[in-house]
């Protein structure tokens, strides 16, 4: 048994190792999928079901160290839900800050906040509609030649809607996205091979 946990635990810092990113790199992800969003359930005659919508974006990215980074963008993401009399559409545009932690070859989880402004409501009465909302981010993603695909789960904490008999809906979802990573600057610390010393890093554009 001990010699499995030090097995595993060598396994998982290899693979670390490997995962590494370059240093204060500076990247964009573009991206686009799929939101699958609802409301928290509550009693309410709305009976809310889960609805599909789009999820389209630009994120740069800040790399920290060779295991940190943090980011934040730009999204348009249509939000909503279901009911028996048709669907609710909500869409926002919503700024992600999100930290990233990138463990094993190809796979990194991040977590944050995002805060959304209102641009559109198909069905519920506008006046009704919060302009404002903010919330939860979570997920993780696998990353293959600038190639992204991601999952993510977000939950409001701010009301959807400010009307007193539905004041407690709140938006929650999840989403799955495919986007490509453009790599925008990238210092590397360059080591001379005649005596191994590391010169002054250069910037790559």
């Amino acid at each position: 048994m001990k010699k499995l946990l030090i097995l595993s635990l060598a396994l998982t810092m290899t693979l670390a190792v490997h995962a590494q990113r370059e240093p204060y790199s500076i990247s964009l992800r573009t991206f686009a999928g799929v939101n699958f969003t609802n409301i928290n359930k509550i009693s309410t005659s709305l009976s809310p079901k889960t609805k599909a919508g789009l999820l389209i974006g630009a994120e740069w990215e800040y790399q920290m160290d060779r295991t940190f980074a943090i980011s934040g963008g730009l999204n348009y993401s249509q939000q909503g839900f279901k009911t028996n009399g048709g669907n609710v559409g909500l869409d926002y545009l919503t700024v992600p800050i999100l930290f990233h932690a990138y463990f094993l070859h190809g796979f990194g989880i991040h977590a944050g906040i995002q805060a959304g402004v209102n641009i559109k409501d198909h069905k519920l009465v506008e006046d009704n509609v919060a302009k404002l909302n903010a919330g939860v981010v979570a997920g993780a993603s696998y990353e293959y030649k600038n190639i992204m695909l991601g999952v993510r789960y977000t939950a409001d904490f701010a009301a959807t809607s400010i009307d007193d008999g539905v004041k407690a809906l709140r938006n929650n979802g999840f989403s799955v996205t495919l986007g490509y990573r453009f790599e925008l600057f990238k210092r590397k610390l360059k080591e001379n091979k005649t005596d191994n010393h590391i010169v002054m890093p250069s910037l790559d554009i």
